[in-house]
């Protein structure tokens, strides 16, 4: 059998928002107050961006102010790095603070993308034979919840949507409704065959997910 190669593409990251994100917190360190509980270090790619936040998070449970000067301070007590100059770039990289919440999603969705990403590649470099689906959906499950996903796969159980399944296959009536694919969705509206329907979303919502997943559902 011909062996096939698949390409991995990059993971992915985004420098430049870690550095924005960072640069808002030292300007503004009050932000650290819903950050510190919903944000993990491993969120941030760059391994020094880690250091950077984890050293914001020792301050800032131990009520010290976040600034220029204290991070740098705990960065060379835990690191013995001297990041001063680094420090200060972050500081100028906030163009604007009013758009840091829009932000710090798009960085928090890279993350749980990465975090899938590495699941896919562990799955696509190793050998499936032997291993259930069962347990693959396990995984899955297990690798979404922990990242604070909310999802059809957590709220409902797939075996839950089997019988409807094999229902609507066995149908050959034609439907003047489609289904999303989405239990939850699929309660609030009605997707009915001759309209146009418009999915609209700032970039990197998952915009082309949800439309790929609806088309396989209709």
């Amino acid at each position: 059998m011909e062996e096939t190669t698949i390409e991995i593409k990059d993971i992915p990251h985004n420098f430049e928002l870690e550095q924005e994100i960072l640069g808002n917190i030292i300007v503004d360190d009050k932000l650290m107050e819903n950050l510190s509980v919903s944000v993990k270090e491993k969120v941030f790619y760059s391994e020094q961006h880690q250091k950077i936040y984890n050293a914001m998070l020792y301050l800032y449970f131990n009520n010290v102010g976040i600034g220029y000067e204290t991070l740098a301070n705990r960065l060379e007590f835990k690191h013995k790095d001297n990041m001063v100059d680094y420090l200060i770039e972050l500081g100028g990289c906030v163009a604007s603070t009013s758009t840091y919440e829009n932000k710090l999603e798009l960085l928090i969705d890279i993350y749980r993308k990465r975090e899938l990403y590495n699941l896919y590649k562990k799955r696509l470099q190793e050998d499936l034979t032997g291993i259930a689906s069962s347990n693959l959906v396990k995984e899955i499950e297990g690798k979404i919840e922990g990242m604070g996903i909310t999802s059809n796969i957590i709220n409902t159980s797939i075996h839950d949507y089997i019988d409807e399944w094999v229902k609507n296959l066995e149908d050959e009536t034609p439907s003047e409704t489609f289904k999303t694919g989405f239990k939850v969705l699929d309660e609030m509206i009605k997707i009915k065959r001759g309209k146009l329907l418009i999915i609209a979303a700032r970039p990197g919502c998952g915009k082309s997910a949800l439309a790929s997943k609806m088309v396989r559902s209709f």
